[in-house]
């Protein structure tokens, strides 16, 4: 596990140097929430759903969305090392292949949580958040 955890941290400075997908994978779904929300309260609303803000279908729509596009995260990291001539060394090297793949997921995997977190908050801090969702408790309605 240690030497997942130091691929892991090699990673990490990586994202650290160029932190714009991992921003944009944050910022993105909240920034299009706020344009997809009148879509759906229109929508909702010929269903028949009186009473809806939107924010019922566009957070979990967005955090779904977004999370899936986490795993091109994945895939940039693994051609990084090719295109660094670095992956046949680490192929080589004592790593198993769980522990490479291990190392290659947990920093993707430890902002994909923020994602659905950033997308609930910023749809309570923009609009009343009507679904009870994890908003609720930092912003009444």
């Amino acid at each position: 596990m240690n030497r997942a955890l130091t691929v892991a941290r090699h990673d990490l400075v990586w994202l650290r140097r160029d932190p714009a997908p991992v921003i944009t994978m944050l910022l993105t779904p909240a920034l299009l929430m706020f344009f997809i929300k009148p879509l759906y309260v229109g929508a909702l609303d010929r269903l028949g759903y009186s009473g809806v803000n939107g924010a019922e279908l566009a957070v979990p729509g967005m955090t779904v969305m977004f999370s899936f596009f986490m795993a091109g995260l994945v895939t940039e990291s693994v051609f990084r090392e090719h295109g660094l001539n670095t992956w046949a060394r680490l192929r080589v090297s004592p790593l198993r292949d769980t522990e490479l793949m291990t190392g290659k997921v947990r920093p993707v995997w430890s902002w994909s949580w923020r994602s659905p977190v950033c997308c609930s908050c910023s749809a309570g801090w923009s609009w009343t958040c009507g679904y009870g969702g994890v908003c609720s408790p930092c912003w009444p309605s």
